[in-house]
């Protein structure tokens, strides 16, 4: 696998686990990269947890700076959840 998609895939495990005893975790989804005519994916929902799948059809990608972005939002959204829960009612 090249190296941005082993770094991708370590960062979304560290990402999944460090979020285990949060109410609110991330979702455990399919993450796939695009390689040579077929999908680089990881799965923490499966086992083996890594795997190629070939290219499919309606399969939804984005470029890496925008999966960052898209990231960066849901993550920031997270946390104003938790911050807003821990303040309580008004």
């Amino acid at each position: 696998m090249p190296r941005m998609i082993k770094s991708a895939l370590i960062l979304f495990g560290c990402l999944t686990l460090g979020s285990k005893c949060e109410k609110h975790p991330p979702p455990e989804t399919l993450l796939c990269a695009i390689g040579a005519n077929k999908l680089n994916c990881h799965d923490p929902r499966l086992n083996p947890q890594s795997f190629d799948l070939p290219l499919k059809e309606n399969m939804i990608c984005t470029d890496p700076d925008s999966y960052d972005e898209l990231e960066a939002y849901c993550s920031k959204l997270r946390t104003n959840l938790i911050n807003c829960e821990r303040k309580g009612p008004y």
